[in-house]
């Protein structure tokens, strides 16, 4: 479990960004156009608290955070203004700000909103996933750079074919696109300077260690990964492609330790268990710049089946009691 720290640092300044070529409709060759079919981005925000073992309808809303958004001013403020788009999508009729997304969402209930591609794209472009392969050394299974590649409704099993620490090899997506693995790379944030920036911007409002994950998943599984919790809560920005979401509320109230989390380390749950979670509060398809925010300890679970994709999204917002019917452009709000 990482340290929980009262006010977290920054993360280190970044490396200059690699040059690369301008980005292409084919993203460079036939083969790139395969692979980039299905891929997501995925801003993990661990948010580890001394709270843990506290009902979650007894946990207040963090103060702090509140109080900085509605200051408006000062290092909080102006963080919370360069990422209200991971909660304000630019279709949003009336926009929560940094407040009402503390009080009403925060490890509370998920929320799903339309930032667009613009914004999505600002953070990093599929291209920039090989640029930044061959620019920096990734490992297997090595901390601060590592590459995984997962088997998906494994239960988050890794490929051991390879040892800890090993080079990345140069067809490392080839493989996972044959062999239909998820491939994972962590800790983004160090590597990339747009990352890096935006990251800066969540520490500095939450003030929590915020780590950044990548995962790029072929098109056409039917188990992406499997239903499963995280002990942090989770924002997923979509670069590219779509991707299926679910998101169930745990029926315990108990907010989850790391040690403690369900659907991990090869345990393979059902999301019909309703012993241990309740019917889908999103099932939706995200698309390029789709943001979508998981709160700590909700199951959730994902597929790239076609079938799936296309489906209708219908989703329950537990904050504020209304259905949010997808569209391709994003989400529609109906008061029920």
């Amino acid at each position: 479990m990482a340290r929980k720290n009262s006010r977290a640092s920054p993360p280190p300044h970044p490396p200059p960004r690699p040059p690369h070529k301008p980005h292409s409709k084919a993203h460079g060759t036939p083969r790139a156009t395969a692979w980039c079919s299905a891929a997501s981005f995925t801003v993990v925000l661990l948010a580890l608290l001394a709270a843990s073992l506290r009902p979650a309808p007894a946990l207040a809303p963090h103060r702090h955070l509140a109080a900085a958004a509605a200051e408006g001013d000062g290092a909080g403020g102006e963080a919370c203004l360069n990422i209200a788009h991971l909660w304000d999508g630019r279709n949003a009729t009336a926009p929560l700000g940094c407040e009402g997304f503390v009080r009403h969402y925060w490890e509370v209930a998920p929320r799903l909103s339309f930032a667009g591609a613009e914004f999505s794209n600002s953070l990093m472009r599929l291209g920039d996933i090989r640029s930044m392969l061959r620019t920096f050394r990734f490992r297997i299974h090595k901390n601060h750079g590592t590459v995984v590649l997962q088997e998906p409704g494994s239960g988050f099993l890794a490929d051991r074919r390879w040892s800890r620490g090993d080079d990345v090899p140069a067809d490392i997506v080839e493989i996972a696109l044959r062999e239909m693995r998820t491939l994972v790379l962590h800790n983004l944030e160090v590597y990339w300077p747009a990352v890096a920036a935006f990251t800066r911007d969540v520490v500095r409002f939450f003030h929590t260690y915020t780590q950044v994950n990548l995962y790029f998943s072929p098109a056409g599984l039917r188990v992406a990964t499997s239903p499963h919790q995280d002990a942090h809560c989770v924002f997923i920005v979509q670069l590219h492609g779509a991707k299926r979401w679910h998101v169930h509320a745990p029926l315990s109230t108990q907010l989850t330790l790391k040690g403690l989390q369900r659907g991990k380390f090869g345990e393979i749950l059902s999301s019909d268990d309703r012993a241990l979670m309740g019917p889908a509060l999103v099932n939706a398809t995200l698309r390029p710049g789709s943001v979508l925010y998981v709160p700590r300890g909700f199951f959730h679970h994902t597929s790239t089946d076609p079938a799936a994709l296309a489906a209708p999204g219908v989703f329950a917002d537990a904050s504020t009691h209304t259905d949010v019917a997808e569209t391709r452009e994003g989400v529609a709000h109906a008061v029920v």
